[in-house]
């Protein structure tokens, strides 16, 4: 049916995360793959997912309970396309960005928050409206106000303090990741 493309999706329970570090698991999966791991350089690695995938991201993820008597939930998402013959190599890409991320590299870790900031304040700046649909729904939905602790206001104050003071932030932010 998919004429030899395959599709995976894969989810990791947050459970134990305590949810003071929530907010932080965009911005981590945002890293993903733009970092270099123990095995490749960035430009290497990121070599390696386009001659083997079609894609692969990694993101925060929250799911809207059935009713109001099950409690929403948060997970990390892995995404990825590849042709069917490239299953081994998708596993093996994820492995590593999942297990041998280097997220030590403070020069690049720094370009990485100074470009996510950037790219957000133009996304609100943009969706203004939209972002006050996500912040008043959070009023009303745990997994609303998660998606807005991680992507909305929130994440660009949080990235706003990253970036403005990152010399002393970083090392508590490689903690962290």
């Amino acid at each position: 049916f998919t004429n030899g493309i395959g599709y995976l999706r894969l989810g990791f329970r947050t459970d134990n995360i305590p949810l003071k570090y929530y907010r932080y698991v965009n911005l981590f999966s945002y890293c993903f793959m733009k970092m270099d791991t123990t095995k490749h350089s960035y430009n290497d690695f990121y070599n390696e997912i386009k001659l083997y995938t079609g894609g692969l991201y990694m993101t925060g993820v929250a799911y809207r309970a059935e009713n109001l008597e099950k409690p929403d939930k948060f997970a990390f998402e892995v995404k990825a396309r590849f042709l069917d013959e490239n299953l081994k190599d998708t596993f093996r890409l994820i492995e590593e960005a999942v297990f041998d991320t280097r997220f030590e590299d403070k020069v690049r870790l720094k370009e990485l928050m100074n470009e996510r900031y950037s790219r957000l304040k133009s996304m609100i700046s943009e969706g203004g409206h939209m972002i006050a649909m996500n912040e008043c729904a959070g009023a009303f939905s745990v997994a609303s106000a998660l998606d807005c602790e991680t992507s909305g206001v929130a994440a660009l104050k949080l990235l706003e303090e990253i970036t403005a003071d990152f010399d002393s932030k970083c090392d508590e932010i490689i903690d962290i990741f």
